[in-house]
């Protein structure tokens, strides 16, 4: 620990509280943000989406991940079966994840596109770039056929090799140009939905098969090109498959397998399928401590405007805070930091410490109150980063702010 991090820590842990506190009440501090999209989650006591304040709810936290997402559907003729159709129920699957991400310029960008096609046609009957807009990537949902027609091909491997182009810019697919949105800083993730097994691919026969009775049309080997030559995360989901097609989406998925493959999933809980991955997209939960030896957390928004507020992220069973990566972090008010905004690490990288005496080792940053955006009537603070192998992650604590904010 420097010098300066260790007075301010110092005189962090001199502190004393002007304030009574009613012993009756829970202790507010190290609440989570918890990974359930669209869901109110009691935490610490009290309702998260009546915490934050205004519009700044869980799916807004969600938008902190800034990942690029392409979601790729299966639209051959086995889509129309059912009523509704297997298709409007993928389209209303891939509608709440978009909803549950709240798509923004600053966060979570998303595209979309479809593989199947028929005798003499591109393999990519829909391609929706990735786009910060939430309305154009919705409106891209709603023109997919609810009931796909005619003689339309499988061809899985034709979707994720123009999903690998689209999220990494490289030049893998003959049937799109990718549009150049994607961002190399943020992590990427692909959701695939197929019904059936593959019954066409690109021209590659010669490429090894791991499913040797699909010979040149098994997608796995372009899915794991994927996830270790692009580094994606990818998602999979099944509907109406027979053992083969379930152990090849397993193949296909990104570990852990039992939260990236949904291999037999019934069509009436495709929507389902899409909210849970919606919640496992977000950012991972993590406890922090703001100003760790102190409660409330008093933040002076206006004598201490050139201060900086220590921030620990604590070490749990679940979470190891030494894999964060410090340049990552950014902390302040809700408002600031989900419109992309926040103080970055005032100096250094930090340092390990435990704060909170449990025998492992804890993260604490200072961050510049000047720039966490803090405003009179804001009660929590929330500080979001990534791990060193690039995971998102969220935490949220309260603050009491003293003194007139200016």
């Amino acid at each position: 620990m420097d010098d300066f991090c260790r007075q301010e820590t110092i005189e962090m842990q001199k502190k004393t509280t002007e304030t009574q506190i009613d012993l009756e009440e829970p202790r507010l501090t190290r609440r989570l943000v918890m990974k359930i999209a669209g869901a109110s989650t009691l935490v610490g006591g009290l309702n998260f989406a009546t915490r934050v304040a205004g519009a700044q709810t869980l799916e807004d936290l969600c938008e902190l991940a800034q990942l690029d997402v392409i979601v790729v559907l299966d639209q051959s003729g086995s889509m129309s079966i059912g009523s509704p159709t297997r298709m409007q129920q993928a389209k209303a699957g891939a509608t709440a994840l978009v909803n549950a991400l709240n798509v923004s310029t600053d966060g979570v960008h998303v595209g979309m596109l479809t593989f199947g096609g028929e005798p003499g046609s591109s393999d990519i009957p829909l391609f929706q770039p990735l786009t910060g807009n939430a309305s154009t990537a919705l409106g891209a949902i709603s023109s997919i056929p609810d009931s796909p027609s005619g003689d339309i091909f499988t061809n899985m491997e034709a979707g994720v090799q123009a999903g690998r182009e689209e999220l990494s810019g490289m030049d893998y697919s003959d049937d799109i140009v990718a549009s150049g949105n994607y961002r190399s800083d943020v992590p990427k993730i692909m959701v695939l939905l197929g019904d059936g097994a593959p019954n066409r691919d690109n021209n590659d026969n010669e490429d090894p098969s791991t499913f040797s009775s699909l010979g040149g049309n098994d997608p796995s080997e372009e899915a794991n090109a994927a996830k270790t030559v692009d580094g994606i995360e990818v998602y999979t989901i099944g509907v109406g498959l027979n053992s083969l097609g379930q152990d090849l989406m397993l193949e296909m998925a990104s570990e852990p397998k039992t939260s990236h493959a949904f291999p037999n999933v019934d069509v009436g809980q495709i929507e389902a399928t899409f909210e849970e991955i919606a919640a496992d997209i977000c950012p991972t939960e993590v406890e922090i401590d703001i100003k760790p030896g102190s409660y409330p957390n008093a933040i002076n928004c206006n004598t201490n405007r050139e201060g900086v507020i220590p921030v620990a992220i604590l070490t749990t069973t679940d979470f190891d805070a030494t894999t964060v990566d410090p340049s990552s972090l950014r902390f302040g008010s809700p408002s600031t930091v989900i419109g992309g905004g926040g103080a970055t690490l005032a100096h250094g990288s930090g340092h390990i410490e435990d704060v909170d005496y449990d025998g492992d080792v804890d993260f604490v940053g200072h961050f510049p109150v000047k720039d966490a955006g803090f405003t009179d009537g804001d009660t929590e603070g929330v500080l979001v980063g990534l791990t060193e192998s690039g995971e998102s992650l969220a935490g949220i604590d309260s603050v009491k702010i003293v003194g007139k904010c200016q």
